[in-house]
C-alpha cells in the first residue's frame, strides 16, 4: 500500500513517501534540506499542493515532489498564510535533497 508521513520539529522537517504506481513499483520522495523556523501551515501547505498537482497533471510522483517543495519553503517561513509560496516561488525553488 503507499502512504505519505512527515514529521516537523523546530529545526526540521522530515518527510518520507511510499508510492506504489500501477506497475506496483515502489518510488520514494525525500525532503528538501531546510532550515525550519515555523512549522505553522506546513502540513496544509503540502496537502494543498498535492492535491493541486495531482488535480491538473494527474502523475502522483510529480505531485509529491512538488508538495515537498511547497512545505519546505513553508517551514522556512513565519507565519500561517504569509508562508504560503505562490506557483511561481514552487517551480523556481532549487533545495538540495536529504537521502
Amino acid at each position: 500500500a503507499s502512504s505519505i508521513s512527515f514529521s516537523i520539529s523546530a529545526n526540521s522537517f522530515s518527510f518520507s513517501a511510499r508510492y506504489f504506481d500501477e506497475e506496483n513499483i515502489q518510488t520514494k520522495v525525500a525532503s528538501y534540506k531546510v532550515k525550519a523556523v515555523d512549522t505553522t501551515a506546513a502540513g496544509d501547505c503540502f496537502i494543498g499542493a498535492l492535491a493541486a498537482s495531482f488535480s491538473k497533471n494527474g502523475i502522483m510522483i510529480d505531485s509529491l515532489d512538488f508538495a515537498v517543495k511547497a512545505a519546505a519553503i513553508t517551514v522556512g517561513t513565519i507565519g500561517a498564510q504569509v508562508s504560503i509560496p505562490t506557483l511561481n516561488m514552487v517551480n523556481q525553488f532549487e533545495g538540495i535533497k536529504n537521502t
